[in-house]
């Protein structure tokens, strides 16, 4: 757990020596890595009579 966490907050020291001509990816892998995306649960939740449910896990 230590472990991951230290690799997360070194996390910009692992571009350093890449060559100028990346700057741009990186700045914009950097910005999509931050986006905040919405999203959608398309569970269906079936509600069930109370003796149905004791029947089915057997009570």
């Amino acid at each position: 757990m230590l472990k991951i966490y230290l690799i997360r907050w070194n996390h910009l020291a692992s571009y350093v020596g890449i060559p100028t001509a990346f700057e741009d990816i990186r700045l914009l892998l950097d910005q999509r890595s931050e986006a905040h995306v919405l999203l959608v649960n398309y569970a269906t939740i079936e509600i069930l009579q109370t003796d149905r449910v004791l029947q089915q896990f057997g009570f």
